[in-house]
């Protein structure tokens, strides 16, 4: 469970950066040894989160208070505000 919420936290603290990129462009970075690949959709309610960390896949809806969804097969739901972002420069590329 820790690793599955490790995934969607460090996703999640790339929301700043996700909201100066292009949607639907498929975007990449790497993470504690951990490679993380997704695209990012506009919805009414927010934006939603949808790749691959390390053949774990995982769908993210962020909203403006909740983040909900699974990653690999789990539930998962957190506050927004409690996503910390990654120390340091994450780079996002287009692959």
């Amino acid at each position: 469970m820790k690793m599955l919420l490790a995934i969607a936290v460090a996703t999640m603290s790339l929301i700043p950066l996700a909201a100066k990129a292009e949607y639907a462009q498929p975007k990449a970075f790497e993470h504690a040894g951990t490679r993380y690949v997704y695209t990012i959709t506009k919805t009414g309610r927010g934006e939603t989160f949808k790749g691959w960390a390390s053949n774990t896949p995982f769908l993210l809806h962020v909203g403006k208070i909740r983040v909900s969804g699974t990653v690999g097969g789990t539930t998962v739901s957190f506050l927004r505000r409690n996503v910390k972002p990654l120390k340091g420069t994450v780079e996002v590329a287009v692959n």
